[in-house]
């Protein structure tokens, strides 16, 4: 170990993988300095980290509150030539929600991810019409962002009341040519940390922006991507939720019976589950 020469590439790929498993663990107990410890550790032995490690030390800065070592991480990755794969710009982008910072939670949703051109800079859009840097056609559709970096964006905007910035990201999300709908960690590997929930379904985004839509009584609209959700399949309790704040919006608005309407939708998709508890507590609060 102490000549990096010696290592066979058999034993380098095996040392890479257990200290991919060892950052995920750190990040896991948010201990960052323990972290940067075994990277350098790691590196003075010969060993080039990979997506893999580069992302668990990007989510193990954000985890420990660290967005700026976070950022300088995802730099220092792409000019070491490791492109960063959704997982890791997801835990960058969880981080900055996390710690407030929306406005860099924007930019990592639409321009890392989704790679859209920023319209205010007028030779960045030529070039892209014109098939040059930037172009369509060199879009890498495996960065679109998934239900998981959309859930994750919108909830730090729920957090700090931005409804603006949740539209922006929830239109732009639907306007995709190929969107990455399933649950899924692409590049995954023993080791690799999964940055949200277990489990994300196929309507949690469309809840988060009803939610907001609702408390912000822009029912309409909230109407509207409560209608997406019903075009889906096996949701019903998530549309029940849907259905539920969308109630509440319009009793504070006064209008009572369509107040009793959507409660009323609410009561029957939430009877299709089969959480009885559940169902109970939703129909106190319709009430």
């Amino acid at each position: 170990a102490s000549n990096p020469s010696s290592m066979t590439s058999k034993k380098k790929k095996n040392a890479i993988k257990m200290l991919n498993k060892e950052l995920s663990g750190c990040a896991m107990r948010k201990q960052l300095q323990e972290a940067l410890k075994k990277v350098r550790a790691g590196v003075k032995k010969g060993l080039v980290l990979d997506v893999h490690s580069y992302t668990n030390l990007i989510n193990c800065h954000a985890r420990c509150g660290d967005v700026q070592g976070a950022k300088k991480t995802l730099q220092t990755m792409k000019e070491n030539g490791v492109s960063p794969n959704i997982v890791t710009l997801t835990a960058l982008l969880k981080g900055c929600c996390d710690s407030g910072d929306l406005c860099t939670a924007r930019e990592i949703f639409l321009r890392e991810m989704i790679q859209q051109v920023d319209t205010t800079m007028p030779s960045e859009s030529k070039k892209r019409k014109k098939g040059g840097e930037g172009a369509d056609s060199e879009v890498d559709t495996s960065l679109f962002p998934n239900q998981r970096a959309l859930a994750t964006l919108l909830r730090g905007c729920q957090r700090l009341g931005d409804v603006v910035v949740a539209e922006e990201a929830y239109s732009a999300w639907g306007a995709l040519p190929s969107q990455p709908k399933e649950v899924e960690i692409v590049g995954k590997e023993e080791g690799d940390e999964e940055q949200q929930d277990s489990e994300i379904s196929t309507t949690t985004a469309s809840l988060l922006l009803v939610a907001m839509l609702s408390q912000t009584l822009r029912v309409d609209r909230a109407c509207e991507v409560a209608e997406t959700m019903a075009r889906g399949s096996g949701a019903s309790l998530d549309q029940g939720f849907a259905a539920w704040h969308i109630a509440r919006a319009y009793a504070v608005q006064g209008e009572s019976q369509r107040g009793k309407a959507w409660a009323g939708l609410a009561r029957d998709l939430l009877g299709k589950s089969k959480s009885s508890g559940l169902l109970e507590a939703m129909q106190r609060h319709s009430s």
